[in-house]
Parts: structure tokens; sequence; C-alpha cells
């Protein structure tokens, strides 16, 4: 109970739906503790397909835009760094194969072209040395808020 109110948990995690209905001899006791733990508050646990429970899939997809985070990156400076950066500019019109994946991208608003690796699962934007300190301490200091 949640503030003396009983509710039915609805999870797309069929072990706990089976692990909360489970005998206690079958769980380990780490297993126990983090089900009773659970049980504290409601053993009325029901699987629901993770594509229909549109609550949490609401809630787990905070959009960014809806987040204030104040910016550590200045994508201006890094643009012009970009341009001026000499090792940077000996690869791009490089036809030799390097692991990097460069590519001109809008980042940023209002958009600034940046140069990005694009060849990994997420993007990630070549960085200056000379930004790389600056960068590293402003989100640091966003942490520590």
């Amino acid at each position: 109970m949640v503030r003396g109110w009983s509710f039915t948990l609805f999870t797309d995690h069929k072990p706990l739906v089976y692990a909360i209905r489970q005998k206690e001899d079958i769980c380990t006791p780490r297993q126990l503790r983090h089900l009773d733990l659970i049980g504290q508050f409601t053993t009325s646990i029901w699987y629901l397909k993770g594509s229909e429970n549109v609550v949490a899939d609401a809630l787990s997809r905070i959009r960014t835009s809806t987040i204030n985070i104040p910016s550590v990156v200045d994508f201006n400076k890094m643009s012009r760094e970009q341009q001026t950066h000499s090792q940077l500019q000996d690869i791009l019109p490089c036809s030799c194969p390097i692991s990097l994946g460069l590519q001109p991208l809008p980042v940023g608003q209002p958009p600034v072209t940046l140069h990005c690796d694009v060849s990994i699962d997420h993007i990630c934007p070549f960085m200056p040395e000379i930004l790389r300190r600056e960068i590293f301490n402003n989100l640091y200091a966003c942490i520590q808020e």
C-alpha cells in the first residue's frame, strides 16, 4: 500500500510476476529480501505486454526537450575549433581507411554543423583537444548541482 491505497502493479517483466507467486524456499536469500521489499507495497502484480502498457511506455520515453538542462557545450565554439583543427582538417579530405566515420551533421539550436563520428551506435562529435577539459568541467559541474 502506498499512502494507504491498495494498487495493482502492471509490469512487462514476467520473471517478477513468477517470482512473487513462487514458494519462498525456492528463492535465494537475496531474492527473498527484494521480493519482501516489493511485497511491503503490493503483492498484486500482473504481467502486461510492454507495447500494451501505454502509461509505462509514455513515462519511460521522456522527451529531452521537456527537460531543462543547461548547455554544457558551446556548439558554435566547437564548430570554429573543428574548422581550425589541423588533425581533423588532415583527416577529412583523406580517403585512407580510418576507424572514424566522420560526417558533417547539424547539432544544437540553432543548428551548427559539426563533424561527428557515426561509425558506432551513438553519434559522437569530434572533440578538439582544446575543448575537452572545458566540456568535462562543465559536465562535472552539472552533476554536482
